[in-house]
């Protein structure tokens, strides 16, 4: 299995995201003082603070949303 992860530099700001284009559960985090800070948001879409996990943790939720599909 293989998945695409993206860097993505808009601004003055880094971003390491996974595009989940089967339902859109996205993996998107930034990168903030060296720390990889996960974008959350609730059932209801609303956006909460970010959350800061391991590239350990960022690996394994894309792995999750790869096989939960199969």
């Amino acid at each position: 299995m293989k998945a695409k992860i993206e860097i993505n530099f808009p601004d003055e700001r880094i971003f390491l995201n996974y595009w989940n284009a089967l339902d859109g559960d996205d993996v998107i985090c930034e990168i903030v003082n060296d720390k990889l800070m996960l974008n959350q948001r609730d059932e209801e879409s609303n956006e909460l603070p970010a959350k800061e996990i391991s590239i350990v943790e960022f690996i394994g939720m894309i792995k999750d949303r790869i096989i939960s599909k199969f």
